[in-house]
């Protein structure tokens, strides 16, 4: 595999589904023009204000998601906080009014769920809202327990429906739901575990996005980190990580004097070999893993 160019093109997209969407975004638009103009003709207020808000709401994605499939920033960044705010309604809407549903609309479904409303918060409302924000960092490292979120209610989803499929009641109900109760108990283990093990050794392995890592110590009662520069293709593995070379020690923090082959033997111990190729920033040259004894790790 060719290590990436540091000033890698940008990826196009394929033209098929830009105009495919395209066109879908102007349908949408037009829809939403024509059945405007007919809802101004409606005499009761409660009805009107309803539908004009719904409308005005789909002839803003329409026009907005033609901004952002032709890579206009601003855009998308409205269309995402658009899908935000929707959320925070939505969630308003199903935990907080109990009279008197938002701008005078009903449920927004017939058998509508204040959970889905939870699950539309954190798997669409708060990555939304997290881009539009321009929160990149967290938007990232919010992609972990978004996923992680996302899993688990498809597990129980589908373990539901196996319940309900063969119409289990009692101690069989509960044994179906068995191996995701031990699934989730098994992840909240392994991240206490993580957690305790990273305080108790004082480093860790970080990443800020995709295909970049740090490494970070813990001083005093906080983590400090250094930045280590990657390069990656994320069609193929390995990670191609560049060690700081002389000149790069010296920029670093004071933390990290005299601990430049301690920092480093840290790092290619942690991360597998597989998967990551370690280069020397001043040489360009890979280096080598030193060998380890057996029931070493």
């Amino acid at each position: 595999m060719e290590p990436p160019m540091n000033n890698p093109q940008k990826i196009e997209g394929s033209p098929i589904i830009r105009w495919s969407v395209s066109f879908f975004c102007i349908v949408l638009i037009s829809i939403a023009l024509n059945v405007l103009g007919f809802d101004l003709f409606y005499n009761d207020e409660a009805i009107k204000l309803r539908r004009l808000t719904g409308y005005v709401v789909i002839l803003l994605i329409g026009l907005l998601s033609l901004g952002a499939i032709w890579r206009i920033s601003i855009a998308a960044r409205l269309l995402a906080g658009l899908f935000g705010i929707f959320g925070i309604f939505y969630l308003i809407d199903e935990w907080v009014v109990s009279s008197e549903p938002i701008l005078f609309a009903k449920r927004y479904a017939s058998a509508s769920n204040p959970l889905n409303a939870v699950l539309y918060f954190f798997l669409i409302a708060v990555p939304c809202l997290l881009y539009a924000s321009g929160f990149k960092t967290l938007l990232e490292k919010y992609l972990v327990p978004g996923c992680l979120i996302f899993f688990l209610y498809a597990a129980g989803a589908f373990t539901y429906a196996i319940a309900k499929i063969f119409n289990l009641s009692g101690w069989q109900y509960a044994l179906v739901f068995l191996p995701l109760i031990l699934l989730i108990l098994w992840l909240i283990v392994q991240s206490i575990w993580v957690f305790y093990r990273d305080r108790k050794r004082g480093w860790r392995i970080g990443f800020v996005e995709y295909g970049t890592r740090t490494y970070e110590e813990r001083v005093g009662k906080k983590w400090v980190s250094i930045l280590l520069r990657c390069e990656s293709d994320f069609r193929e593995p390995p990670l191609i990580m560049h060690f700081p070379g002389l000149e790069d020690w010296k920029q670093f923090p004071t933390w990290t004097e005299e601990r430049h082959a301690l920092i480093m033997e840290r790092i290619m111990d942690s991360l597998n070999a597989k998967e990551h190729t370690f280069i020397d920033a001043d040489t360009l040259r890979e280096i080598k893993r030193a060998p380890k004894a057996d029931g070493v790790r």
